[in-house]
């Protein structure tokens, strides 16, 4: 991530922490299950499941807890209707 401005919520999102990892990305076979596990283990969600253009459809979600941060799963597969 790099800020357009000085502005920018980036930046002082990079001010406050510094250089460090925004998030961890996990690939996703069962992303329901996945997102039960982790809810069970306190993860909150803070984007819920919704498919991204970004990876050709495929669904993702962003759940955060306090010891570990964001973390975003994708699932492996798009769904067939």
């Amino acid at each position: 991530m790099a800020p357009i401005s000085e502005k920018s919520p980036v930046d002082g999102y990079l001010q406050k922490i510094g250089a460090a990892p925004y998030h961890i990305c996990y690939q996703s076979d069962d992303i329901e299950a996945d997102i039960q596990r982790l809810q069970k283990a306190k993860y909150r969600v803070s984007v819920p499941l919704t498919p991204a253009a970004a990876f050709g459809g495929k669904r993702v979600v962003f759940l955060y807890s306090l010891s570990a941060g964001l973390v975003e799963l994708v699932e492996i597969t798009v769904l067939e209707d």
